[in-house]
């Protein structure tokens, strides 16, 4: 798995997913290597390389949720598939084989040097690698130059090809965002608090009982509420501007009040 910082799209869910699907496409490359069954080389490994950025798109589209998000997804897909690309010239199927490393890798491990090691110093040995590489680069200079020319051609190859890979997952992002954006909404339900003196059509329809020398117990239908006489008294001026409030008739006659008995 290529590792690009990115606080949007990675994250541990995410990367496990795409560290499984890059392992299955190592473990199909490595059968393939021990047992060819179709294809050649250079497009098995222009394939592999595809997979393995498909896995990456693939995995971080599931955390793309929103439109302002697309430049990001396709920016990032794009740094993704140049990391795969440089990782496989410096590390695996596409690093030069006549490199310098290589050569003086090549001399150190020559049977010639590792005679004399024991009996050189510090500077003999280093000259003698010199020497050597100079000699391992002038055998392979032909060998050289075509391993070069095949790693351009397969390098124009996967670029082509991941640029065609970009283009589509940018589409798949593109129509993932539009079917959120065409999902239906839920919709917020604002519940309010009706007041008790709403609830009354006419004056006829309130009753007040005074349950003890400091509370009443006003009754509307099946709505109770207990209030003081401050809040009552409130309450009462309240309703009078409130146009749904009834108006019509004498309130003095309107509010039935009366005593429970006391046992």
């Amino acid at each position: 798995m290529i590792q690009v910082a990115n606080d949007t799209f990675s994250n541990p869910a995410i990367d496990k997913r795409i560290l499984a699907d890059v392992a299955r496409i190592q473990s199909a490359w490595l059968q393939w290597i021990a047992e060819a069954t179709e294809g050649d080389f250079d497009s098995k490994i222009v394939e592999t390389l595809v997979e393995t950025l498909d896995a990456h798109a693939r995995g971080y589209l599931g955390a793309l949720n929103r439109e302002n998000l697309l430049p990001e997804y396709t920016a990032y897909l794009r740094r993704v598939g140049m990391a795969l690309l440089q990782n496989a010239q410096q590390h695996s199927l596409l690093q030069d084989p006549y490199s310098e490393e290589r050569l003086r890798k090549m001399a150190e491990s020559s049977s010639e040097y590792i005679l004399r090691k024991r009996s050189s110093t510090s500077e003999q040995q280093e000259g003698e690698i010199r020497n050597a590489v100079e000699r391992l680069r002038l055998e392979f200079r032909e060998q050289s130059k075509q391993s070069l020319e095949w790693r351009i051609q397969i390098r124009m190859r996967i670029e082509t090809r991941f640029e065609a890979r970009y283009r589509h997952w940018a589409a798949e992002a593109m129509e993932k965002v539009q079917r959120i954006a065409d999902q239906p909404q839920p919709t917020t339900v604002v519940r309010r608090e009706v007041s008790l003196e709403r609830l009354a059509r006419n004056w006829e329809d309130i009753e007040i009982s005074l349950i003890s020398d400091e509370r009443v117990e006003i009754r509307i239908g099946s709505k109770i509420e207990t209030r003081n006489y401050a809040e009552a008294s409130a309450s009462r001026l309240r309703a009078a501007s409130t146009p749904e409030y009834p108006s019509t008739g004498s309130r003095s006659r309107q509010y039935r009040a009366h005593r429970p008995l006391l046992s």
